[in-house]
């Protein structure tokens, strides 16, 4: 086997991290799960679920945008991004 083979074998078949930065997956129908978005913030799941519930007025930052799939809750990259800088946003005017 040559050694452009090889390079071609092992790029196809290299695991993919889940948990690459935004900027070298453009896809910006990226679906992420809430044990992805624990892991990017370095919450657990339960305080990720906290994330998502919405209190009314006594919250004092928005509730993380989700949506369910067949009972399973994903977030769009892109909205999580979004959050995030919002929430960045507001801590750095306070």
């Amino acid at each position: 086997m040559s050694a452009l083979q090889t390079a071609r074998l092992t790029s196809v078949t290299a695991p993919t991290d889940s948990l690459t930065p935004a900027s070298s997956n453009p896809d910006p129908f990226e679906l992420l799960t809430l044990e992805d978005v624990g892991a990017r913030l370095k919450f657990t799941r339960r305080q990720c679920y906290e994330l998502t519930r919405r209190r009314g007025s006594s919250l004092d930052h928005p509730p993380l945008p989700y949506f369910k799939v067949n009972g399973n809750i994903r977030v769009l990259r892109t909205d999580f991004e979004a959050w995030v800088k919002t929430l960045a946003a507001k801590n750095r005017t306070q």
